[in-house]
């Protein structure tokens, strides 16, 4: 599902506040193998981050969807695994694909 909504995203320590973004959230808990008993979760979020102007972001920044002013959490928050950069075009924006 498709929601509008705002994102706090930390990269270096720094927390940026992105007001409208595009999150798709895929939650899901797995089991964790056979020898080894537990669950894990396994969420994916796809953020579209509008913007005109290049944003300072890397693998393994945080993000977490809503606006929070603290450090972020690294067992809570989402991790960013891909950053596409699609700034030519009608609709330019950032796609960060980010997991758990």
């Amino acid at each position: 599902m498709i929601n509008e909504t705002c994102a706090t995203l930390w990269h270096s320590g720094t927390r940026y506040f992105f007001p409208y973004v595009s999150a798709r959230v895929c939650s899901s808990i797995a089991k964790n193998g056979i020898k080894q008993k537990g669950f894990f979760d396994d969420s994916v979020c796809t953020l579209r981050i509008p913007t005109k102007t290049e944003l300072e972001l890397s693998i393994g920044d945080f993000v977490r969807i809503g606006k929070h002013s603290g450090d972020a959490d690294r067992n809570a928050d989402f991790k960013v695994m891909k950053i596409y950069n699609n700034l030519r075009g009608v609709t330019p924006h950032y796609r960060l694909v980010c997991e758990r």
